[in-house]
């Protein structure tokens, strides 16, 4: 894995994390959300002496960034690829866009693995990571905003956003010079070349627009190793009802454009779930127009006054979908998809209560 992958896989997986009232609960995803702008991102660096001072407490868009940076390499690795000196000020949007422009390290057009700054004409006000790049949109990982369709710079929460390439809001972008080879790769992942070659029995694409976790195991009460997203291409070795293995763990087919072949297997997952309460059990649980991920997905002000209540009070957010916790009734079973008051979802991700 390279270092540029190594880092924006470690930001995925933060996504749904939401900043504390106070100094506590900081390393659970959504307890004690607040307004506070204490997160573990600030504790952390503040371990280890990162900045000019103590950040916990404040906005905390660029303490994101950099924190993905030193989980993913360290501390000392972690400055050279910002472009930071050590106990800076970093911590300030502006102050970091200026590391990279002393050395001659900024940029008008992105790519992968770029830091983003957004300006409102005056001042740089935000930053993010940018996970991929198309010919019309620029896609990112954020910290310290909310799944609003612009640029929010103190939402409160780690989301995956998007922006038009030539927004004149996006001042421009930091390149950190990433290694092009691979880094920290676990014994057990060298080892999978020396493996029995296993067959491959296919191949899909990630189709959720949230991207996709990959799991240890083929439930979603397993552990999460990685995140795929949207469009990404996945060898599938193995097949667990809806489950798939891939080279890196298990994910869960419905969100590919895997189609079942084996009507048997259809029968088996169908009689898997009967009309009733079900609890979701995971972070955010996308609701959808209908039973399939090739349905239109829902934003929170489309759910019911019900479901949104449920949310924002598990929450303290407005995610678009249902988060753990919420409960809601199933009048309606389409193979492991459940129809509920604010439309359908899949109760792979859900318990009966």
């Amino acid at each position: 894995m390279s270092e540029k992958d190594k880092v924006i896989d470690i930001a995925i997986l933060e996504v749904g994390y939401v900043e504390k009232a106070s100094n506590s609960n900081l390393d659970d995803k959504t307890a004690n959300s607040g307004s506070g702008n204490y997160t573990k991102y600030a504790r952390d660096l503040d371990k280890i002496n990162f900045y000019n001072g103590p950040k916990n407490g404040y906005a905390w868009c660029d303490v994101f960034v950099d924190w993905c940076f030193v989980e993913a390499f360290g501390k000392e690795r972690a400055l050279e690829l910002l472009c930071q000196p050590e106990k800076s000020t970093g911590a300030g949007c502006g102050f970091s866009m200026n590391f990279y422009r002393a050395h001659s390290q900024f940029y008008a057009e992105p790519k992968e693995g770029d830091q983003i700054f957004f300006t409102d004409g005056t001042s740089i006000y935000h930053t993010g990571l940018v996970y991929k790049v198309d010919n019309s949109k620029v896609y990112t990982v954020e910290g310290n905003t909310s799944d609003v369709n612009y640029v929010d710079g103190n939402g409160g929460k780690v989301c995956k956003k998007s922006y038009p390439l030539n927004a004149s809001y996006i001042a421009g972008y930091g390149r950190p010079k990433y290694d092009t080879t691979t880094v920290d790769v676990p014994v057990e992942e060298e080892k999978k070349e020396e493996k029995k070659e296993d067959k491959v029995i296919d191949t899909v694409k990630v189709t959720a627009d949230i991207g996709l976790n990959c799991r240890k195991k083929a439930t979603t009460d397993s552990d999460i190793v990685k995140a795929f997203t949207k469009g990404t291409s996945l060898k599938i070795y193995e097949i667990d009802k809806n489950w798939g293995r891939t080279d890196d763990g298990w994910v869960c087919l419905d969100y590919t454009d895997y189609k079942e072949k084996n009507t048997s297997s259809d029968k088996t997952t169908s009689s898997k779930y009967t009309t009733g309460r079900y609890e979701v059990t995971c972070d955010v649980l996308t609701v959808r127009t209908g039973p399939s991920t090739d349905y239109d997905w829902l934003r929170y002000s489309q759910l019911t006054t019900n479901a949104q209540k449920q949310v924002y009070e598990k929450s303290g957010s407005k995610p678009n979908g249902l988060v753990n916790g919420v409960q809601c009734d199933v009048s309606e079973v389409n193979d492991n998809w459940g129809k509920i008051p604010s439309g359908w979802i899949c109760l792979d991700y859900c318990k009966k209560v």
